[in-house]
């Protein structure tokens, strides 16, 4: 699977055309990846932002100023506060991340009124083209050092947007320093619960398994070397870092070495949430989008 296979599926749906609002859309490259997902007809957007910055960025794309509907607002909070009421009042099927900040939006997302969160626990999950698949880091950009309750929610959270997005039984890894439980090191400790919880299917819908080591949950040949037989090493969908940031660094590490083609949203919540930052591009920001349109 890759983010061709996401954009295909979408652009076959038969079902009608999702509307993104944007909190804060001045910039260029959160507006190139709208115009593209509109031009190719699988999403429509709200601008929410300064909208004399929003029109001039659209002049120098060559769009139209009445091309998007544009609400006018300068204030980072109010522009978040404004893409939720426009959840809350349906006139948006979700949200995306512009130039506001994250505990900015995120402030107001986590808000009762909006009924965005609904009763789920939030992660965020990086997906990035690995080899044949689409290779999910989790959770990097939200819980800062999750306890083992907090890991088994993110763990079902995954493997629940992957199978939205078209994966049947993703296989999760328990990714630690090292493949051995040990009593000095939690993270081993709780890899070990939680790939047991998924063996008497307290965890549905996956396959988890761990401790691994990062080397062979990705390749097989470390895996044999190591004398590791499990359905997930070699093969792994989805990587769990034990904290906020072993996930975001390997996410990283990936991205700007390899320069794959990646995305980003938050899950959990009712529908998913279009969480960007700030660096990244227009082709990033376009993935995020097929991300969420493919895990409604």
């Amino acid at each position: 699977m890759n983010f061709k296979n996401l954009l295909d599926k979408i652009s076959n749906r038969n079902e009608k055309i999702r509307k993104i609002g944007v909190a804060g859309a001045e910039n260029d490259h959160i507006l190139e990846a709208c115009i593209k997902a509109k031009k190719m007809n699988i999403a429509d957007f709200i601008l929410v932002g300064d909208s004399n910055k929003i029109l001039e960025t659209l002049d120098q794309l060559n769009i139209n100023k009445d091309y998007f509907e544009i609400i006018n607002i300068e204030n980072d909070s109010k522009k978040a506060q404004k893409c939720c009421e426009l959840f809350k009042d349906k006139k948006a099927d979700l949200i995306m991340k512009g130039s506001v900040s994250t505990p900015t939006l995120l402030k107001e997302v986590l808000k009762e009124e909006y009924g965005i969160r609904g009763s789920g626990f939030l992660s965020h999950i990086a997906c990035i083209e690995f080899q044949d698949r689409l290779l999910g880091i989790t959770d990097g950009g939200l819980n800062i050092a999750p306890t083992l309750e907090e890991k088994v929610k993110i763990v079902q959270n995954a493997i629940d947007f992957y199978r939205k997005i078209g994966v049947e039984k993703p296989k999760v890894a328990m990714t630690c320093a090292i493949e051995i439980p040990n009593p000095k090191m939690q993270a081993t400790v709780d890899a070990s619960i939680i790939a047991k919880m998924s063996e008497r299917g307290d965890i549905k819908g996956g396959i988890v398994d761990g401790p691994l080591g990062l080397d062979n949950a990705l390749n097989i040949e470390a895996a044999k070397i190591k004398k590791i037989v499990s359905p997930v090493a070699g093969f792994a969908d989805i990587i769990v870092a034990p904290d906020i940031e072993a996930a975001n660094m390997t996410a990283k590490g990936i991205i700007y070495t390899s320069k794959p083609q990646n995305g980003g949203v938050i899950i959990g919540s009712l529908t998913p949430i279009i969480l960007l930052s700030r660096a990244d591009d227009a082709d990033t920001k376009f993935n995020s989008i097929l991300l969420a349109l493919n895990g409604i």
